[in-house]
This record gives C-alpha cells, structure tokens and sequence, in this order.
C-alpha cells in the first residue's frame, strides 16, 4: 500500500509544487484551485495586494488541508517499513508546507516589528518540537536542510519577502504580476529546493541590476530585494544571528562625481587622489556582512566606466517603452 492513497496523490502533488514555486506565478493560483477544489474562492488571476479576507481564506484553507494530509501520512509512515525516496520526500514536501502556515503569523509579526527578534524568539522552542515531531522518525532519512534552525531562517526570509513585495509593489495588472515574479526569483532563484539545499549561502555574491524609467519604482524593487536577505537563526540564543536593520543603502549616483562613484563602490589605492597618504577600504566592504546597496542614477550623470560595471552589474535590456522596471541577477 503507497503512504498516499491514490485519491489524495494528486492533490499531495499539486501541495509539493506549490510549497516551492513562485507565489506570484499565474501557476500557483492554478494549483490552488486544483487543491481546493469546490472549496476554492477565487481571488484574482495572480496574487496582488487587495483589502479583504480573500487571500487569507484561501492559505487558511491550505494550511488545513495540509495539515491532514501530513498527519494521516505520518500515522502511515510509522506503521511501515518500506517507503520510497520519492514518496519520504512528498512527505517531507507536505511537512514544510504544515508548519510555514502554522507559524506565518508569528513570523509576519517578526517581521512588522523586529524588535523581538533580537532578543530570545519564544516561538522557536515550539517549532523545534513540531520539526521533531514530523521528521525525527527513526529509520527514516529525509533531504538536507531540514534541521530546524536553518528550515526557521528560511521561513521567516520567505515571510518578509512575500510581504515586501505583496505589499509594495502593487498592481493586478500582467506586467504587475511578472515584476513581482521576477522579484521572487532573483531573491531566491528558480530552483527553492536547491536555494534551501545551499544556494542561500551564496546568494549575497550575486549582483542584480534593476532598471526602467524614472518613477516606475527601482527602489521599490532594490528595497524588496535588500530587505529580504538571509539571516542564520542561533539555535543556543534563540535570536537571528544577524542584524536585521541596515539592510538597504540607497545611493544616489547623480549627487556624485564619476571618479567618487568608482572610489565609493570599488575604492581605491594610494596615490589615486592628490595627498592621499594611505590605501582606502573598499565601499563595498564598508557595508555590513549582510547588507546590500543600491544605487540609482538620473539620466543626467555620467556612469562610471563600463570595466568598473562589469564588476558589480549584469546588464539587462531595457527599452524606453517599459513602464515596468526589469530585473536580472548574475553570480560574480
């Protein structure tokens, strides 16, 4: 008998898929509305911020439907011996998708006042005790990057992110829609799986660059991305092992000089400015290990040279036409 009966494998599919995708792909709606069935209310095409209960309802019912799922699979799971990789990691898929709607609200409010944050986060010991509940199984072996410290850190960056971008940038509109996907993506690359795996250690080496016309929300964008970092939660203090202000460091091109742009983002070495006397840190390493920049440039200044870009910056075409701003990311 398979851990998941086949009455329920489709919509054990669908949950698998939406917990990993992209929550502002036109797709993810769709898999809603496979999971819901009759129960589904709908709530526009794509996710966009509203006033009203419809989005909330909707993840309401999600998290309950998972919930028995995952429970029903569990009592299985304890009772057999034998169980595929492939159906160990539904179940897995299943448990990560239960306790992200479990504790989003108490995530979301870290996240809207991050002032308990710094100090002991007293919901944790309850989550500890729930990952333990659902995945310490003896004999059983589930994917990596499911120890309870790191699955917390990611929940809690994919809370922020989802309200940063649900909530700033706003439009029901297509070209709406696919800025906020692109968003999404760029924070946390195609692959979430493989992000959760071991991209997230690496992803503050990647530059993005945003552009579009004045006025069509680049900082907006920059500041969804900035804010939505990483940070490693400390298991022995119970408190996020980073500091969660001073993410985001607008700067503004235009008020500055070529030359000093080079400098204030590369920085220099001794002799590059008449009676300088030593070697200046780079302003990229000025920033704290968490934090990233973004600059915006008018169209009246002059860039620096396209060998300092190169280094910091993966072009993206844009037309004139936009009134959406494009984002794109390249490793260093």
């Amino acid at each position: 008998m398979p851990l998941f009966p086949s009455e329920e494998r489709g919509r054990v599919d669908a949950l698998a898929a939406l917990t990993y995708g992209n929550p502002f792909d036109p797709a993810f709606v769709e898999r809603e509305r496979e999971i819901l069935g009759d129960d589904y209310e709908p709530h526009g095409t794509v996710w966009s911020y509203r006033v009203g209960p419809g989005d909330a309802a909707v993840m309401s019912k999600l998290g309950a439907v998972a919930e028995r799922l995952v429970d029903d699979a569990r009592v299985r799971l304890l009772g057999r011996t034998r169980v595929s990789e492939t159906e160990l990691g539904l179940y897995a898929d299943l448990v990560v998708h239960t306790l992200f709607e479990r504790y989003a609200d108490e995530l979301y409010h870290l996240h809207v006042d991050p002032t308990p944050a710094r100090r002991r986060v007293r919901c944790y010991d309850r989550f500890q005790c729930d990952v333990a509940h659902f995945l310490r199984i003896e004999s059983r072996s589930f994917p990596d990057g499911l120890d309870a410290p790191h699955l917390f850190a990611c929940f809690f960056q994919i809370r922020r992110a989802f309200g940063l971008i649900f909530r700033h940038i706003i439009g029901a509109s297509r070209p709406a829609a696919e800025l906020r996907a692109s968003v999404w993506q760029s924070i946390f690359t195609h692959d979430m799986r493989r992000y959760r795996r071991s991209l997230y250690r690496h992803m503050r080496d990647v530059t993005t660059l945003v552009v579009g016309l004045s006025g069509t929300g680049k900082e907006l964008v920059a500041r969804a991305i900035g804010l939505s970092r990483y940070v490693p939660f400390d298991p022995q203090r119970e408190t996020f092992a980073g500091d969660l202000d001073g993410a985001f460091h607008p700067l503004n091109l235009s008020a500055l000089s070529p030359t000093l742009i080079e400098s204030e983002l590369f920085g220099h070495r001794k002799g590059a400015f008449t009676g300088r006397l030593r070697t200046g840190s780079a302003g990229s390493r000025r920033v704290r290990r968490w934090a990233r920049c973004c600059s915006t440039r008018s169209a009246s200044s002059t860039p620096p040279s396209r060998s300092s870009c190169s280094a910091c910056c993966n072009p993206v075409s844009s037309s004139g036409s936009e009134k959406q701003p494009s984002v794109g990311s390249k490793a260093s």
